[in-house]
């Protein structure tokens, strides 16, 4: 990974965390950005998105996906692009392995 993309990662990552916290999702407690992998020709990002309580990442995925537009549009404007990426929105999966172990846990101290 070159230092342009690494630092265009950290900085998308940064800026869509921060839109995001604005926003209500009646579907979840929690919305995180776990990271962001841009392409290597600058013009995809996966933003990866770890979501509380798990079970709710479905339906919260979709309000962001709904969403993509406003956050590309004010993203592009905080960040000076030329070419701005398109935004991949995926859940984190290592979350779903937590909250997994989280819940047998949970069953043992009962």
């Amino acid at each position: 990974m070159s230092h342009r993309e690494a630092s265009l990662n950290k900085e998308i990552k940064k800026v869509i965390s921060y839109l995001l916290a604005g926003i209500d999702f009646p579907t979840a407690q929690l919305v995180t950005i776990t990271r962001v992998e841009i392409s290597s020709d600058l013009r995809d990002a996966n933003i990866f998105v770890s979501v509380f309580p798990f079970n709710k990442s479905k339906e919260t995925l979709e309000e962001i996906k709904k969403k993509k537009s406003f956050l590309k549009k004010k993203a592009a404007q905080r960040l000076e692009i030329k070419k701005f990426p398109e935004f991949h929105f995926k859940i984190e999966e290592k979350n779903e392995a937590a909250d997994r172990i989280n819940r047998v846990l949970n069953k043992i101290d009962s």
